[in-house]
């Protein structure tokens, strides 16, 4: 679950800027961030993201192993390897779809199911 919370963490990471007259390296940095493509389409990926159920991950653990590793580990996996190695930005954005449909899919079956 640590590349999903790391993959959440980067995208939505805060990126204050330096105040009036204050340059620093760090905040060259941020600056920087916010020009990453890769963290732009995380973000619009994100934010389609409307009221994970709470309980879910832990109960897809338990009921649909295959569609918990595939929305816990092997996408965010694949999700930070692309961003990191600068693929193609129409791979790397094919890879948040696919994210986000398995995301609606363990939603839809945990309401489903928890009814």
């Amino acid at each position: 679950m640590g590349r999903y919370l790391d993959l959440a963490r980067r995208a939505l990471e805060a990126s204050a800027g330096a105040l009036d007259g204050e340059k620093s390296e760090k905040s060259e940095k941020r600056e920087i961030r916010l020009a990453d493509p890769y963290q732009d389409l995380a973000r619009a990926m994100l934010a389609k993201l409307t009221d994970q159920p709470v309980g879910m991950v832990p109960w897809l653990r338990q009921n649909y192993q295959g569609l918990y590793e595939e929305l816990i580990i092997r996408l965010p996996d694949e999700i930070h390897s692309l961003w990191e190695e600068q693929a193609p930005l129409t791979e790397f954005e094919h890879i948040l779809d696919l994210w986000l449909v398995a995301h609606r899919t363990a939603c839809e079956i945990f309401r489903k199911e928890r009814q």
